[in-house]
């Protein structure tokens, strides 16, 4: 199985040649599971977590557990996704339930009810032409202001399933179901395209207190790939983890480090650009276990991914 997780992961590097330029959700992290997809919500089966991630213009704030009575896991939150001319603010309902054939196989599935409000912040240009950069990173330009929308409102929907057996996890979902219109200009309508996210992950232990996680999430959206590939690991006090994404426009390194101790879980992340100049991101991420369950409630899986998120 070791040996298997790591295969999978080094030829998950070798797909990012594909990458293109994507629209996509900015949580794509294992910190917060039910985001990269809503079947993992609840993963640590805990009763009530809170997860947050946090820059200067950015932010997520979504709460998750597991419900009484064996009626399935939850997620639910706010997040806020923006540049210096558009902003999106997310209210976010998931709800997943397990299957569990046996100890080491487990399968799940979920969806995601996602209520968006997008608006425009600034333009640029003047009486002759006006312009904005969108959130899918491609500029727009109109000769009005009047041809501009304030404000938008749509609703979204994912839906998500995935399977561990043993160490190694695997998840498929479907975003965008309701393809809705997001343009800001009136004359324009541009859809969010249909997205297939794949991902994969496996714990490796080292040692007593030494865990090795390689991960990967592709995103695929009309002819065009997103890669992202990850590796953390978990030592008894300190995580230490990289993660490199790549698309046709842009490539990033991240770094982050991170402190457990009990129900908490805090760290820093910093973000830099590689194929282009640009500022530095620093992101604080928090996750705490407000209501947490006992250890021999909780599946093997469930306790190996609690050294991660």
């Amino acid at each position: 199985m070791k040996r298997s997780a790591l295969l999978l992961f080094i030829s998950a590097l070798a797909v990012g040649s594909m990458a293109q330029d994507l629209e996509i959700k900015s949580s794509s992290d294992w910190r917060q599971p039910g985001n990269v997809n809503p079947a993992l919500a609840g993963l640590k089966e805990d009763v009530f977590r809170v997860l947050s991630n946090t820059d200067l213009n950015n932010y997520t704030l979504m709460l998750e557990g597991r419900l009484p009575f064996k009626l399935g896991n939850y997620m639910m939150g706010v997040q806020r996704t923006s540049n210096d001319y558009v902003s999106d603010n997310m209210f976010n309902l998931t709800y997943g339930r397990t299957s569990k054939k046996n100890k080491n196989f487990h399968f799940r599935y979920g969806g995601s009810l996602e209520f968006h409000s997008r608006s425009s912040i600034k333009t640029d240009g003047d009486s002759v032409l006006f312009a904005f950069t969108d959130l899918d990173g491609k500029r727009r330009e109109f000769s009005s202001l009047s041809e501009l929308t304030g404000e938008l409102s749509y609703v979204n929907i994912d839906f998500g399933a995935s399977i561990n057996y043993n160490n190694l996890l695997m998840a498929v979902s479907l975003n965008n179901a309701f393809s809705p219109d997001v343009s800001l200009l009136q004359a324009e309508q541009r859809e969010l395209p249909l997205q297939l996210n794949a991902c994969i992950g496996g714990f490796i232990k080292l040692a007593e207190n030494y865990t090795f996680f390689p991960s990967f999430i592709g995103v695929y959206q009309n002819n065009n790939f997103l890669a992202q590939a990850g590796v953390e690991l978990y030592t008894k006090h300190i995580n230490v983890a990289a993660r490199y994404s790549l698309e046709e426009l842009r490539d990033e390194l991240t770094a982050s480090i991170a402190t457990h101790y009990k129900r908490t879980y805090v760290g820093l992340s910093y973000t830099q650009a590689l194929s282009e100049s640009g500022n530095p991101e620093f992101k604080v991420f928090l996750n705490s276990s407000l209501f947490k369950s006992p250890k021999w409630l909780k599946s093997k899986f469930a306790k190996d991914i609690s050294k991660f998120y």
